[in-house]
């Protein structure tokens, strides 16, 4: 009888090994960076803020995707005056509302050619604390890069329910979707 029940239960765990596909909760906004293979593409971005805590909460962010990978690299610097591309805050008096982030996309094609993110100011989260601070500017940068909100409760800085105290850089899930963004 132990046979027969093991003769049985092996189709079905083949059948089971076929038919499961892969999930990934990373998603893509629909625009990406005009980068070509094999090729780190340089994005330059200029503060749009002078307040210092908030100019370092970019600045980590920055720091953290580029050190995540190597294919679209920040550069942000207070000399990048001529770039269309920036960074800065806005006051919301909004607690649910952390940041924003406006891509602009070159007409005809999916390519982004310049954003704007702001850190709200306005949620006491925000001004208030570091690491949230730090989360909220990754987040947004990590749309600037072409990532969307996960559709599932993973460890992401780009999923909207993470904890913002404790996640703050870009986890394995970000990475995997910019990988498959831009796989060369």
């Amino acid at each position: 009888m132990r046979k027969k029940s093991l003769l049985t239960a092996i189709p079905f765990m083949l059948l089971a090994l076929l038919f499961t596909s892969s999930a990934f909760a990373y998603t893509f906004t629909g625009h990406k960076w005009p980068k070509s293979a094999n090729n780190p593409y340089n994005v330059y971005v200029k503060y749009a803020t002078t307040n210092t805590a908030y100019k370092a909460a970019f600045d980590s962010a920055a720091a953290d995707w580029n050190s995540a990978q190597s294919k679209i690299k920040f550069n942000l610097s207070a000399l990048n005056t001529s770039t269309l591309s920036k960074v800065g805050t806005q006051n919301v008096d909004d607690p649910s509302m952390f940041g924003v982030c406006i891509t602009y996309v070159s007409p005809g094609t999916t390519s982004t050619s310049y954003f704007t993110a702001d850190i709200n100011i306005g949620n006491p989260a925000v001004a208030n604390q570091s690491n949230t601070r730090r989360s909220a500017a990754g987040h947004e940068l990590g749309h600037a890069l072409g990532l969307g909100h996960t559709s599932l409760l993973v460890k992401a800085i780009m999923n909207s329910s993470r904890d913002r105290e404790t996640i703050y850089t870009p986890q394995t899930d970000d990475k995997n979707g910019l990988n498959a963004l831009y796989p060369l």
